[in-house]
């Protein structure tokens, strides 16, 4: 029941207590009403009964059976009465409606009405005949103890009818069926009735849920119409209010990151103006520099070629050693700056790799060994579509961090035959 919705959580709330009432009352009223229909039934049998015992008792007495016969007749025409017959005191048939029956068996009561048999289509009852005598008042006989005592009046026979239930079963057929209808009539009704005021109450709230939604997903100029009275009608209005705060503040933050966003921007272009100006110092101050670095190599060169003694042959080479540094620092400081001014175009073409393996040997072999290292190239046949000098630069790089970041020579040898490749090398 907690996944239903509203107007079905309504619709059932205004239904239910409606179909138990109607269906209650209906259920009490069918029984009352099949059961005032059986009494009554049973209470004319008995009456009709008596009234024939009584019209019947001079014939029964005198023994008349046509007279006793046309009465029975007679009585067939009373509603749900099958059949009549008298019996005498024995319980032998005297006359009836139809063929004689057989014998009275057992033999009712001799002083009151009963019923003696009954199912679901018949229902006979017995009435005795009895012989009412009219005693004349006799003022001498007034203080006879005989005279004050009553007697029984002696009984002549029975009659019985039988009376149909066919007609009470038809009546029984059609109350139910009348009370059906009207309890569905009843269900309709309330049911229509339940519908609209479930829309007049689910309606609201309904466009309540889908107002969420739209500024769920960002719609907040929205207002929904304020009419559906009492407190819907306020939560409508303190929805649209809430709508309207909520846009004015969205329009509002809107606002402000639009100027921050503009402030970033204004930052980011004097940000990368500083730092293209300084791309092209630094660019130019390199390209600068390296000419006096130039003639500085010379100088310390031919200071190391008129050296006079191991000391000063020491002291040019630790001189050079620090122009070559700063020769590596220059070259890699120019080629970032040119990087960020764009300065730099490859220039692919095909090159043998050995070519550059072989200059790179004539750079570096000096310094390495100078540090009590070695540094081989392996010998290739490969060709390369690259650009040479970017290819020189970028390995001479590697190869000058690995001189001055070694320590001493590791020494790698070819894996032994039939091991699996992979390792590392």
């Amino acid at each position: 029941m907690k996944n239903w919705g509203i107007q079905t959580r309504i619709l059932l709330l205004a239904l239910a207590p409606a179909v138990a009432v109607a269906g209650a009352l209906s259920v009490y009223f069918v029984l009352a009403l099949l059961s005032d229909l059986d009494r009554d039934l049973r209470d004319r049998g008995l009456g009709l009964a008596r009234q024939l015992a009584a019209i019947a008792e001079y014939s029964t007495y005198s023994g008349d059976r046509q007279t006793l016969g046309s009465v029975a007749l007679a009585a067939l025409e009373e509603a749900h009465v099958n059949s009549v017959e008298v019996y005498d005191q024995e319980g032998e048939a005297l006359a009836a409606s139809g063929a004689l029956p057989a014998p009275l068996s057992p033999l009712p009561s001799p002083t009151q009405s009963d019923v003696i048999h009954e199912d679901e289509d018949h229902l006979r009852i017995a009435a005795p005949v009895l012989r009412h005598r009219f005693d004349i008042q006799d003022p001498f006989l007034a203080e006879s103890p005989v005279a004050g005592r009553p007697e029984p009046p002696p009984l002549l026979g029975w009659v019985v009818v039988e009376m149909s239930r066919q007609s009470l079963e038809t009546r029984r057929q059609e109350t139910i069926a009348f009370t059906l209808t009207l309890v569905l009539l009843t269900v309709a009704a309330t049911s229509l009735l339940a519908m609209i005021l479930t829309r007049q109450v689910s309606r609201p709230i309904v466009r309540l849920e889908k107002a969420v939604e739209r500024i769920r997903a960002g719609q907040l100029n929205l207002q929904l119409p304020a009419d559906s009275g009492g407190d819907l009608q306020r939560l409508e209005e303190g929805f649209n209010t809430m709508a309207q705060a909520l846009q004015e503040a969205r329009d509002n933050l809107e606002g402000k990151i639009a100027d921050a966003t503009q402030e970033l921007e204004r930052k980011r272009a004097e940000a990368e103006r500083s730092s293209l100006a300084k791309s092209r110092f630094l660019a130019a101050a390199s390209h600068d520099l390296r000419q006096p670095l130039h003639a500085l190599n010379l100088f310390a060169s031919d200071l190391k070629n008129h050296a006079r003694g191991p000391d000063q042959e020491k002291l040019a080479g630790q001189i050079g050693t620090s122009i070559r540094s700063m020769s590596e620092l220059l070259d890699a400081l120019l080629n970032i700056s040119r990087l960020d001014v764009a300065g730099v175009n490859p220039q692919p073409l095909a090159t043998p790799l050995q070519a550059i393996f072989d200059k790179l040997q004539q750079t570096y072999a000096r310094e390495a060994e100078n540090r009590g290292l070695r540094l081989r190239f392996r010998p290739t046949r490969a060709w390369a579509h690259t650009d040479p000098a970017l290819v020189e630069r970028l390995l001479g790089n590697l190869i000058t961090n690995a001189l001055r970041y070694t320590e001493r020579a590791a020494f790698w040898s070819p894996p032994a035959a039939g091991a699996r490749p992979g390792g590392s090398r």
